[in-house]
């Protein structure tokens, strides 16, 4: 389908036009890690979720459950003992930012973080639009310790200097942009 028929079906909002995620609940096993690297197609999701504003992850309801109730410390020690870098909610979001077409884009300045979400592709002056829309503001742990690149850092995006596009704009007018992609 071209861009013109896209614009024109458009406000017709047809379910088909929407983007699906299939999130799999597997089990707690030793081989977690491996056993959610493999769910997709164990399930025999691939030809599904590689169709146009499709997707597919898969997910431990149990360990997700428990990851809740701990403290960043524990959480990271409890993932590492399944092999796992990143907890189920992280790749359910990471896979809905892709399907929807989003990133999000992080500024500091000495006392805050934002995150901004915008779409793919989108420069800073395109992203900023109205502020009420975006989200609130993230204030990073050790803010004070870190700093302000590295408290981005924490946030997930990566910090750079003098960032022209984001202090000239006027996002932060802090001159710290973060990238934050979602892959």
């Amino acid at each position: 389908m071209t861009n013109e028929e896209k614009k024109l079906i458009k406000g017709f909002m047809f379910l088909s036009q929407k983007p699906i995620l299939y999130v799999v609940n597997i089990g707690e096993s030793p081989t977690l890690g491996d056993d959610l690297e493999g769910a997709v197609g164990a399930f025999k999701l691939n030809e599904v979720s590689s169709r146009p504003n499709a997707g597919a992850t898969a997910i431990c309801g149990k360990v997700e459950a428990e990851l809740a109730e701990m403290d960043d410390e524990e959480a990271a020690e409890f993932l590492g003992s399944y092999g796992l870098r990143e907890s189920g909610l992280v790749r359910l979001i990471r896979k809905s930012y892709e399907l929807l077409g989003l990133i999000s884009f992080f500024t500091a300045g000495d006392d805050e973080c934002r995150a901004w979400t915008i779409p793919l592709g989108s420069k800073a002056p395109q992203g900023r639009g109205d502020p009420f829309r975006f989200g609130a503001p993230f204030h990073p742990r050790g803010n004070d310790s870190l700093g302000r690149a590295a408290g981005c850092r924490v946030g997930g995006g990566g910090a750079r200097p003098g960032n022209a596009a984001a202090g000239r704009q006027g996002i932060r007018g802090a001159g710290w942009g973060c990238d934050a992609h979602p892959a």
